[in-house]
């Protein structure tokens, strides 16, 4: 038998065989069989099984080739596939450094594209405030609110705002969005309440 081999076949027609014998000489088969397939060496007890014997023996060792030979494709297979695999992985590290650099590249780009807003800032703002300030104009919720607060007439908002974003464009500030600049507007209405 063949190392780490941990089965075997026994045919169907081996019934013929043992068909013939009589049960004492049948278990004496069938324990020299088993001896033999578990590398044990047996020596044949008698001349009618080594006889009886010697077909099946014959058999085994033919399907032993078979096996080692199944054994060497698939061997080789495995091989293959992992050739294929350790190709497959280099591909894939390849493509994922790739993606990073474009990553990287991308994130620069980006860099730069921040760096020419920082440095733009002033006109970022001035625009910022441009669009706050029609939108303070054109919001007859907010007219009304600094009216009541202020006393004043429509006219007089619009120069409020004006006073207001005129101030906060000396002063630099910079609000995150239209709500935000609103709030401000309103907490600056109520310490400043302008005449």
């Amino acid at each position: 038998m063949a190392t780490d081999k941990k089965s075997v076949i026994l045919y169907c027609d081996v019934i013929h065989t043992f068909e013939g014998l009589e049960d004492d000489e049948a278990g004496r088969l069938i324990k020299h069989f088993l001896r033999y397939v578990n590398d044990l060496n047996p020596v044949a007890p008698d001349k009618l099984t080594q006889i009886a014997f010697e077909p099946i023996k014959q058999q085994l060792k033919r399907d032993l080739v078979k096996w080692e030979g199944v054994k060497v494709v698939k061997s080789t297979s495995g091989h293959i596939g992992g050739i294929k695999s350790g190709e497959s992985r280099r591909k894939q590290k390849e493509a994922n450094e790739a993606d990073a650099l474009k990553l990287k590249q991308k994130e620069a780009n980006e860099a730069v594209t921040v760096n020419v807003t920082v440095n733009d800032n002033v006109n970022v703002i001035n625009i910022q405030q441009q669009d706050f300030e029609k939108n303070f104009l054109s919001d007859q919720t907010l007219l009304e609110h600094t009216c009541r607060i202020t006393h004043c007439t429509e006219q007089g908002f619009k120069e409020i705002v004006k006073d207001f974003f005129s101030e906060n464009t000396a002063a630099k500030k910079i609000w995150l969005d239209l709500h935000d600049c609103t709030k401000h507007f309103i907490s600056w209405l109520r310490y400043k309440k302008p005449k």
